[in-house]
C-alpha cells in the first residue's frame, strides 16, 4: 500500500476522532439530551446541535478522503486501517483531553489492532 494512502487513512481517522471529541465536549454537561432528541434537532441546545453538525461534517470529510484510495486499494485492508487510526487516536484523545484511564486491556487491544493492520497489509 502506498504511503500516501496510509497518510490519507490516518487523516480520515483523525477527522473522525476530532469530530467525536468536539461532540463529546459539547454534550458532556447536557444529561437531559437523549438519543431520540437527535431526531428533533430543533429542540437540542445550541452547543449540542453545533457539536452534532461539526462531528458529522468532519466525518463526511473523513469519508471523502477514502474515496480515492479505494479505487486502487483493497477495502479489506484500507477500511480497517482507517478504523485502527481512529481507535488509536481516540485512545490518545481520551487520555490527554478527557483524562480517561487507559487500562492494560484497552492498551493491549490497541496493540492487537495495529498488529492486525500490519498483517492485513502484507503483500498488498
Amino acid at each position: 500500500m502506498k504511503l500516501i494512502y496510509v497518510a490519507m487513512a490516518a487523516l480520515a481517522g483523525l477527522l473522525y476522532v476530532v469530530g467525536d471529541a468536539f461532540f463529546k465536549m459539547r454534550i458532556q454537561n447536557h444529561t437531559e439530551v437523549g438519543v431520540l432528541d437527535i431526531f428533533k434537532f430543533w429542540t437540542l441546545p445550541a452547543g449540542v446541535a453545533l457539536g452534532l453538525i461539526v462531528a458529522y461534517g468532519l466525518g463526511f470529510f473523513g469519508k471523502f478522503l477514502s474515496i480515492y484510495p479505494l479505487k486502487e486499494v483493497d477495502i479489506s485492508a484500507y477500511a480497517p486501517l482507517v478504523v485502527v487510526f481512529a481507535i488509536l487516536l481516540s485512545a490518545v484523545a481520551g487520555v490527554f483531553f478527557f483524562k480517561e484511564q487507559l487500562s492494560a486491556v484497552r492498551a493491549l487491544g490497541v496493540v492487537f489492532a495495529v498488529a492486525a493492520i500490519y498483517l492485513l497489509t502484507l503483500n498488498t
